[in-house]
């Protein structure tokens, strides 16, 4: 009797265990299953709030720095071209920056002005601008200019956020997806949200250069009176003279070293030249000779 109650007890007991297991798990499962199927949609009301907080721009109620965008141009009138762009980059270096383009036309048969952009710090913007100006002898054009891209920066940055959340989101579907159907469609969403992502990426990255490093285009010329004088330099013809004396006294050391040192070589190409010259020529005269005297030819001479 004993024996048979503590059998009953035993299955009551599976039983209980039973019910408990199917009880938590059968949610879980029901769950998962309406998840995969609803797919992108379902996943887009977890984080709906955050995309909504990003759209109205609430960022967590924190106040931004602000983002600007600075801008210069300048038109400068110097005396030498070439000095002035030496000077100028010497200048970009000392200030951080550095020629991010260079451009040239010719003003006349003389000179070829050139067009240069340059990026500098914003911070030394300004410094930079008055120091570009000490080397002209004239302003011909100045233009300053800041946009503020504060708005569209966070923006940027908002949404990429969000993208990368829901990229997190359909990772985690992805390893619950049970058919190769649902793995092909988490796969395809994700493949586009990775693509604008790096699109966004590349859009903030260029942002972010803009902010920081501000652009400078710089036009150097000189003015028309300089342009149309006679540019007669006595002193630079000479010192090209002098250089050109010197080169053509330098490549006469090397043509007349060269044929010091190869000088064995060409006696031998000489004498093997020699050589050649007699073996040919000896069998040709007695060839000569003969056809003469087969002819009735008057034969020539000994010494011919």
């Amino acid at each position: 009797m004993n024996q048979r109650r503590t059998n009953w007890v035993v299955i009551l007991g599976i039983l209980f265990a039973l019910l408990l297991i199917a009880f938590i798990a059968i949610p879980n499962l029901v769950r998962s299953k309406m998840a995969l199927k609803r797919g992108p949609s379902g996943m887009m009301e977890q984080y709906s709030t955050v995309a909504a907080l990003a759209d109205r721009g609430d960022y967590a109620n924190v106040s931004p720095e602000r983002k600007l965008v600075r801008t210069a141009e300048l038109s400068l009138q110097v005396k030498d071209l070439q000095s002035a762009r030496q000077q100028c980059s010497v200048l970009v270096s000392e200030m951080g920056g550095y020629i991010e383009q260079s451009d040239t036309y010719d003003e006349s048969d003389h000179a070829s002005s050139p067009i240069l952009r340059l990026r500098i710090p914003p911070s030394r913007l300004d410094e930079a601008i008055n120091r570009l100006k000490k080397v002209s002898i004239r302003v011909d054009h100045e233009k300053l200019e800041s946009k503020d891209v504060t708005r569209e920066y966070i923006d940027l940055d908002a949404h990429l956020r969000n993208l990368q959340a829901e990229e997190q989101q359909y990772l985690a579907i992805l390893k619950k997806a049970s058919t190769v159907k649902d793995t092909l469609d988490v796969t395809q969403h994700l493949n586009d949200v990775r693509g604008r992502i790096d699109q966004l990426q590349a859009q903030l990255k260029y942002l972010s250069h803009q902010i920081e490093l501000s652009a400078v285009s710089l036009n150097l010329h000189m003015n028309a009176a300089t342009l149309s004088a006679i540019h007669w330099t006595p002193s630079l013809t000479a010192k090209n003279a002098v250089h050109d004396l010197a080169q053509g006294l330098a490549d006469w050391a090397d043509v007349l070293l060269s044929i010091l040192i190869e000088l064995p070589l060409i006696l031998l190409w000489l004498a093997t030249t020699g050589i050649a010259a007699i073996i040919i020529w000896k069998p040709s005269r007695f060839v000569w000779r003969r056809l003469r005297k087969n002819r009735g030819l008057p034969q020539p001479a000994p010494g011919d």
